[in-house]
């Protein structure tokens, strides 16, 4: 049942649902090529028969799911297609998949889905009296399912035993995605977010479900730990029992659960969403590293943990190995000593470092949670008073020159992906001093800074100092080999972005491959590397290996950083360029354009190449006036974060002027160029740029002066991205 709220629609699913025996169909009936046999199932949306194909093609018994009548004023229409499209998009063996769909004569729609002969999950277990290990074994093939689904933008919302289940080889097949929400948004969607509350089972939801809050993939990695609790004791945690903030009390199990299940459990059913797993594939390495007898990473970690699971794992070669230790004690004495005081120096710098690095982890978080593209909530704090405040920080940290050079280095890469290009280079190029003079210019570890410092003189069209630097950079890392492969492949991303042509595709394909063996522990430095190369197949011309090399990061940015992450945003905006309809791409720019003003303010390089490509979209849907005005919000923005000679400035200054001379404003457009002009002899490094606005300007004034006396003069089409 769904909870009233208030609202005719939900009353109006109440009464249908208590009247379902209404809509039975009868065995026989024939479903195009299908004949029902039997009722299985029956829900709030739909009822499910076990169907055979019946037109001798070949024999198949199926599930077919209908929508129960009259629903389809109520917004269910709009979930069953929601479903439907859902299951299209999957192609997982522990993801039932849809193999038919249409209407009845009578309007219904169907789905026709492969047929499961299993147990729910629980069940299962019970049945066949599985151990811990066999169980847990199921349970991450489980969570496996659940992160491709996550994967492609798919959020289930619903994950209990009825949907899990086993087949008789052990397979699991997860199925109904009813109420699955698709996280990139979809035709439908709108239709169902009023009554975001209502589809949930209210005993499983997760704390933030029942508080009307957004769903995301943490949703279902609640419900993971829920069922995980339930294969593990047999029953529900203890939701009112928990503190606050620290969720549920797990149950005694008959077989008391050790410490680190007991952790992995408790972790994936915090109360707050950003306290459990980041992800359902984290949960499942999770579980894994304890059926391996490795320390897992709910508990937090210890020489001494680390030791006792060690000796968990080779108790017959530690048992062996113990007599020969005993006989070696007495020698082993003094240098235990003296170890242990190596140890404790050790120690001493290693703490060190953590502060070093605390300090600016603390900053990044300030500004968005370690990621340089992400920052506050734009209504809630300014994100310049916030790294004008860091920056005189730094510059009280003289007495420690390491983690002021890591500051400076930080908020360097934080005004850089800002769009402030001129004092990111002065944060980066001190701190690139700093490293070199602390650590000597051959040292691999003086890298990570150089690079980013490099970009930001390319950023500010000091394309030759960049080029320099990034082939110094490289040619310190070839002398060092076995160095980070993370390193050289940021290295070899940046040069690609300043040489172009055939080097930088090498350069690039060359990084995919060094982070393509690093994938799995760094799929978002993969997907960094995907998208760059993906920049390069559009430059070319080759859209479709762009469009392919974005699909493919997409998933693995959605995964490790949310729907909504900036990086994320990034390939959606890029993919957002590549679609042929301009209908769409406006509809799609609109959207990353909202979700980034919401996260970072209006103050972001990232919202402003938003406005712009926004712009574009509308200059192609001859929704000239707009566009102009979206020009303009891009071009403010730029200016307000570099100045009147921000290279993304004049770019979109040119692109309100093209874009006015197309609406036939032929004066505004000639102020506009005028304006254009007077910056760019200000800048240096763009003579093709001023040559080309110098001619556009002279067609302008010709036709101002009455000289298009033969016709009008084909006005040139915006084309800044």
């Amino acid at each position: 049942m769904l909870r009233t709220s208030g609202d005719d629609a939900a009353l109006e699913i109440e009464d249908r649902l208590l009247r379902w025996d209404e809509s039975a169909l009868p065995p026989g009936y024939r479903i195009g090529p299908y004949k029902l046999v039997r009722p299985m199932a029956r829900g709030g949306m739909g009822e499910v028969y076990l169907g055979e194909r019946t037109d001798g093609s070949y024999s198949q018994q199926v599930a077919v799911k209908l929508l129960r009548p009259g629903l389809e004023a109520t917004g269910m229409l709009d979930r069953f297609r929601i479903e439907r499209d859902v299951l299209a998009r999957l192609s997982h063996p522990s993801v039932v998949p849809l193999l038919d769909g249409g209407a009845t004569p009578e309007g219904r729609p169907y789905l026709v889905l492969q047929y499961v002969d299993g147990l729910p999950i629980t069940e299962y277990c019970a049945e066949r009296r599985l151990g811990r290990r066999a169980r847990l074994r199921l349970f991450i093939k489980l969570c496996r399912a659940v992160q491709y689904a996550h994967s492609h933008l798919i959020v289930h919302r619903d994950l209990k035993p009825s949907n899990v289940l086993v087949d008789d080889s052990g397979g699991v097949r997860l199925l109904d995605f009813g109420i699955a929400k698709l996280l990139a948004g979809h035709p439908a969607d709108g239709a169902t977010r009023a009554a975001e509350r209502a589809p949930m089972t209210f005993e499983r939801a997760a704390p933030e479900q029942l508080r009307g809050e957004p769903v995301t993939t943490s949703t279902d990695v609640w419900a993971l730990g829920l069922l995980l609790c339930e294969l593990l004791t047999g029953r529900l945690p203890n939701r009112a029992s928990g503190g606050a903030g620290s969720g549920p009390t797990l149950p005694a199990a008959a077989e008391p659960l050790d410490r680190d299940l007991a952790a992995i459990a408790g972790r994936a059913v915090r109360e707050r969403p950003d306290e459990r797993y980041a992800a359902a594939g984290e949960l499942a390495d999770d579980v894994e590293r304890w059926l391996d007898g490795k320390p897992v990473r709910a508990r937090p970690d210890s020489p001494v943990y680390r030791v006792r699971r060690f000796v968990g794992r080779h108790r017959a070669a530690v048992t062996s190995a113990a007599a020969a230790v005993l006989a070696l004690a007495a020698l082993a004495v003094v240098s235990t000593v003296q170890s242990a005081r190596a140890i404790r120096a050790g120690e001493r710098a290693a703490t060190e470092e953590r502060k070093a690095k605390a300090v600016v982890d603390l900053l990044l978080e300030t500004f968005g949670a370690t990621d340089p593209h992400a920052g506050a909530i734009g209504d809630q704090v300014s994100i310049g008073a916030l790294l004008d405040q860091g920056e005189d920080r730094a510059d009280d940290l003289d007495a420690q020159p390491e983690v002021q050079a890591a500051l400076r280095h930080a908020l360097g890469r934080i005004r850089l992906e800002r769009g402030n290009y001129e004092r990111a280079r002065e944060l980066l190029g001190a701190a690139r001093a700093a490293e070199i003079a602390r650590l000597g210019e051959g040292d691999p570890a003086t890298v990570p800074v150089r690079v980013n410092y490099a970009r930001s003189l390319h950023a500010s069209r000091l394309q030759a100092e960049a080029e320099a630097e990034l082939r110094a950079s490289l040619a310190v890392l070839a002398a060092s080999p076995g160095g980070d492969s993370a390193v050289e492949a940021a290295a070899l991303m940046a040069l690609a972005s300043v040489v172009h042509g055939e080097e930088g595709v090498r350069a690039l394909e060359r990084a995919v491959a060094l982070m393509r063996e690093r994938r799995d522990r760094d799929p978002v430095g993969y997907a960094d590397v995907l998208t760059g190369l993906a920049l390069m197949r559009r430059v070319t011309g080759d859209t479709a290996g762009a469009r392919a090399l974005y699909q493919e990061a997409l998933p693995l940015y959605v995964a490790a950083l949310g729907a909504e992450a900036p990086r994320t945003l990034v390939i959606r905006s890029n993919l957002a360029s590549l679609l042929e309809d301009p209908a769409a791409r406006v509809a799609e720019h609109r959207e990353v354009l909202e979700l980034r003003r919401r996260r970072l303010g209006d103050e972001s390089g990232a919202v402003a190449n938003s406005w712009n490509h926004l712009g574009l979209a509308l200059a192609d849907l001859s929704a000239l006036g707009e566009a102009v005005d979206a020009f303009g919000r891009a071009e403010e923005i730029y200016t307000r974060l570099g100045g009147p000679e921000h290279p993304m400035a004049l770019r979109t200054l040119h692109n309100r002027a093209l874009a006015l001379v197309q609406q036939q404003r032929l004066a505004e457009a000639d102020q506009a160029y005028a304006q254009l002009e007077e910056r760019l002899g200000r800048t240096h490094g763009a003579e093709g740029f001023v040559a080309t606005v110098r001619t556009e300007r002279a067609d302008l004034r010709a036709r101002l002066a009455g000289a298009d006396a033969n016709g009008p003069t084909p006005a040139p089409a915006a084309a800044h991205g």
